[in-house]
């Protein structure tokens, strides 16, 4: 006899998972449905609502898989909506999926606040102002039907609720005018409003406005005799009294006011000093029948000298001395004023002078920059030639040296090179030998000689009231602090101190305020900024105020430049009980990173991934209390660092001690950036176990930290923190991508720049652009990578489809980025473009894509020579396609008729060989009718620029 017993139970040690597949979309209109799946992963599962106004279509309770459907069984308010669904297995393992939408089945309000229909308008601007209110989701558009005559130039587009602007592009006619307003919310609900006003200038005619110093736009505006920049001019009333002058910017002071006349002379000066730049201000007038008249202004303030050109060369033939320059940058335009033997001889804007009929002799030619400011660079440039009785022309030459005529014309190319390089402003340059100074009073020019404006030693100062302000380090943030003085011997009142500072600080008040100042009283106030990165930015503040007499004044706080540095540190070995003694000793800062949507052992992971990619020790972890501490030494100063992170209600919490704040404040802001950055990409990809997302996400991560790397390099920024992207890179490829081929060059660059370049300087142009060229293959590289395992994701986990969609829609962007990267460096190191004839060598047609002028027939007559040399060696067209010299490289491309050129200061792209292969394709289909029996005429081919600019995706400057 026998008894069998059979036992049937379900082994689960996993974690339920839940998928929403509907809704699809951030915003519904009318019945809300919650569909998808649900996998209880082993066993069966039971599926909870937090909300009771939803109930079940279609319930999976006690499958193990099963699909799932929710409708809501009342009315949901328009507005945003939270659902809570969890699923929970029979081993006790649960899962909530949270999903936010929109409810929205009202359709948007629009109201206008600012004008009534019939109403008469008149004055050169008519403003129409109102709020719109999406009812339940986001305004998604508001437009007009008259965009002739009117424009929208503050959009609530993105918002709930907001404001909204429209202006008339230019005076309007008198007569009816009638604008439809419409606006429509994400749920595509539209509503529209009818508006109808006459304009009537006939009775209030509106007062004249005119300038006399500057008199034309784009003038540089200079100091007078009293050492003040002044604005000046004459304004009518026309149909009654002037009633005020004014401008819309801070820092000047109406000296001359015809305020209470029909009409006379103004005159503003500036009442602080103004840095060189170009400046844009409104001057207005209003009459006392409620009139305007507004006139924009265009001037540039140039106090700087310009720098002394380079490379003067002086080339005798006969009688004849041709100089030679290179070219110079300045703020406003300028002229190169020639002299020879200590007299003026010329004045002109070209690279290059004739000294005609000089006797045999020896001279000295100097050359110097005057701008139109009238500033002149402190130091001429120097050549001295002579002419001997015998000077002869030279010589034919023979064609049997065409080996040394080629050698020759590559060593004029190889000078004409370095024409590519860009003279900036303030580049070091190697001081040329002394001459006479020149005296600003000796230049043939008419015009005023400027003087500097002295810049006052106090951040701010007008004849009642001065300003200092300054910076230090609390904690993880800059406390900046600005102090107020008063000066005059009355009272001033209402005192404001608006700041103004970059995206890269978050604030918490921009404005403060002090009631009073007594005389000879000072007070203080403090704003404070939380940095949200590293890097350099100028922080400066306005200050407005009400005088003794009650006249409001305004003068602006003088910029501050803060520099928040992110330290290269090096892993330091520490235990628990030296971990302890360094608190004691350092100074300690700490910010927090608040999250969503992440759970809290992802969050953790993020933290410590960022954290332990900066090469620390790590000294203690705690999986389940999700703490970490590290340890560090600064490389730059050698000091101590201690990192501790923590998470406790959804934040991450980070806190440094170091022995100095500002790397304290540099740390957290860098830190916090990238755990930031690696939180969106976590939320936004709701990363599943498998080992495969893991090397997608990781993936995303490295090709963002490219693209940070190509923005360093691109604005040439401090070689420290492009080492510290770098290094990180190369931490993440190790750990995630340990054989990737390009691991090595990565490690290279490192070592390269640490041995050659300085932590504190800005990386040299030369570095920049290899680096860029080397960082677009990583890119590439990773980016199919990234590709590659997507697809393998996609047929492995097709049930996944948010995370697949999410997945695509990543790669997308970066691989739009990617384009967008190449295009950008390309375009970049592009210098100059020729088209030459095959059968003659003469140059049709040139693009130069810098200022530089190069001599065109110089180049094709070394390409040519260089094409038949390799013909005469091999009896055949030499098929050369690249000559590289230096940092610099010439692409060829022959067509039927033509070659193309074009030269870079790089290595060619993909971008670059498809648009040059097109380019030459198109212009010999465009001239076939010329090219077959070219006669000589290069008008032929003027309309070859439209053709660059399609083929090479060129944006040109609206005329």
């Amino acid at each position: 006899f026998k008894y069998t017993n059979i036992t049937s139970i379900y082994v689960d040690n996993s974690n339920p998972i839940i998928y929403v597949s509907e809704p699809s979309v951030s915003v519904v209109t009318g019945i809300l449905w919650l569909n998808g799946t649900v996998d209880g992963t082993g066993s069966p599962l039971t599926l909870y609502c937090n909300d009771s106004k939803f109930d079940v279509a279609i319930n999976p309770n006690g499958s193990i898989y099963n699909t799932y459907s929710l409708f809501n069984n009342s009315i949901i308010p328009d507005g945003l909506i939270t659902i809570n669904l969890t699923v929970m297995d029979m081993a006790g393992f649960k899962y909530t999926n949270i999903t936010s939408i929109y409810v929205d089945n009202s359709i948007p309000n629009i109201g206008i606040t600012s004008i009534t229909n019939g109403s008469v308008k008149f004055g050169n601007i008519v403003w129409i102002n109102g709020t719109v209110n999406a009812t339940g989701s986001i305004i998604s558009s508001l437009t007009i039907n008259d965009t002739d005559n009117f424009e929208v130039v503050l959009n609530p587009i993105g918002q709930e609720t907001g404001t909204f602007a429209i202006r008339n592009k230019s005076p309007l006619s008198d007569g009816k005018f009638a604008l439809k307003i419409t606006v429509t919310d994400l749920a595509n609900l539209q509503n529209d409003t009818n508006l109808y006003f006459y304009i009537d200038n006939l009775v209030n005619l509106n007062p004249i406005i005119q300038l006399t110093n500057p008199s034309i736009n784009g003038s540089v505006l200079v100091v007078n005799s009293s050492n003040y920049l002044v604005l000046e001019g004459n304004v009518q009333g026309v149909s009654n009294n002037t009633e005020l002058v004014w401008i819309n910017q801070s820092g000047w002071i109406l000296e001359i006011n015809p305020s209470g006349t029909p009409g006379g002379p103004f005159r503003f000066r500036n009442a602080s000093t103004f840095p060189d730049g170009l400046y844009w201000i409104n001057i207005t007038v209003n009459n006392t029948d409620g009139n305007s008249t507004s006139l924009l202004l265009s001037f540039y303030i140039d106090t700087i000298a310009p720098p002394t050109p380079g490379n003067l060369q002086g080339t005798v033939s006969g009688n004849n001395v041709t100089l030679t320059w290179d070219n110079v940058t300045d703020l406003t335009n300028f002229s190169f004023v020639i002299y020879r033997n200590g007299q003026q001889i010329a004045t002109t804007t070209a690279l290059s002078y004739t000294d005609v009929g000089l006797s045999p002799g020896t001279y000295t030619y100097l050359v110097y920059v005057v701008d139109d400011a009238g500033n002149i660079c402190a130091v001429a440039a120097s050549k001295t030639v002579s002419i001997s009785s015998g000077e002869a022309p030279p010589q034919t030459i023979d064609w049997m040296l065409i080996i040394i005529i080629i050698v020759i014309v590559g060593a004029s190319i190889a000078a004409g090179i370095g024409i590519f390089i860009a003279v900036k402003r303030k580049s070091r340059r190697t001081e040329p030998e002394k001459v006479p100074k020149l005296k600003k009073e000796e230049i043939k020019k008419d015009k005023v000689t400027p003087k500097k404006v002295e810049r006052d030693e106090k951040a701010g100062k007008s004849e009642e009231i001065s300003v200092l302000r300054e910076y230090d380090y609390v904690g993880g943030e800059i406390r900046f602090k600005v102090a107020v003085r008063n000066e005059s011997p009355g009272t001033i009142s209402k005192l404001n101190v608006i700041l103004s500072s970059t995206e890269q600080y978050l604030v918490d008040e921009k404005m403060k305020t002090i009631e009073v100042l007594t005389p000879g009283e000072s007070r203080g106030v403090d704003f404070n900024l939380t940095p949200l990165t590293c890097g350099k930015s100028r922080i400066f503040a306005t200050l407005s105020y009400a005088d003794s007499t009650g006249e409001p004044k305004s003068l602006t706080v003088s910029p501050k430049d803060i520099w928040i540095k992110c330290p290269l540190v090096t892993p330091k070995e520490t235990s628990i009980s030296q971990v302890m003694v360094w608190k004691k000793e350092l100074l300690n800062g700490s910010s927090m990173v608040e999250y969503s949507n992440v759970p809290d052992t992802q969050a953790f992971k993020i933290a410590l991934d960022q954290v332990s990619a900066l090469d620390l020790f790590e000294v203690t972890r705690n999986e389940h209390d999700k703490t970490a501490t590290f340890s560090g030494v600064a490389k730059v100063t050698d000091t101590k660092m201690i990192i501790e992170v923590s998470i406790h209600s959804q934040k991450i919490h980070l806190n440094v001690w170091t022995g100095d704040m500002k790397q304290a404040t540099g740390f957290l802001a860098y830190i916090k950036n990238l755990i930031k950055m690696s939180l969106e990409t976590a939320k936004n990809i709701e990363m599943k176990a498998e080992a495969i997302s893991q090397m997608i996400f990781d993936s995303i991560e490295i090709c963002n930290r490219i693209i940070a790397l190509l923005d360093l390099c691109k604005k040439r920024e401090n070689v420290g923190d492009i080492l510290l992207i770098i290094g990180e890179i190369i931490t993440r490829l190790t750990r995630s991508f340990p054989d990737i081929p390009f691991l090595e060059n990565a490690g290279e660059w490192k070592q390269s720049i640490s041995t050659n370049l300085r932590p504190g300087d800005n990386i040299p142009r030369n570095y920049s652009i290899r680096l860029q060229s080397d960082s677009l293959i990583w890119f590439q590289k990773i980016l199919e990578l990234a590709k590659s395992n997507s697809e393998l994701f996609e047929t492995t986990f097709r049930d996944h489809h948010s995370q697949i969609l999410q997945i695509k829609s990543k790669i997308v962007e970066l691989a739009e980025r990617y384009l967008w990267e190449e295009k950008r460096y390309s375009m970049s190191i592009v210098k100059y473009m020729m088209i030459i004839n095959k059968e003659s060598g003469v140059t049709m047609y040139q693009r130069s894509f810098f200022e530089t002028k190069l001599d065109p027939d110089l180049i094709s007559g070394f390409l040519t020579a260089i094409q038949s040399f390799g013909l005469e060696l091999s009896t055949e067209e030499s098929s050369m396609k690249k000559l590289v010299y230096r940092d610099f490289q010439i692409e060829l491309e022959d067509g039927d008729y033509v070659r193309a050129a074009l030269i870079m200061e790089g290595e060619v792209t993909q971008f670059l060989m498809r648009s040059l292969l097109k380019f030459v394709n198109r212009f010999e289909r465009t001239f076939a009718e010329h090219l077959e029996n070219w006669d000589g005429r290069l008008q032929q081919f003027e309309d070859a620029d439209k053709i660059v600019d399609e083929e090479f995706e060129i944006e040109r400057p609206p005329k």
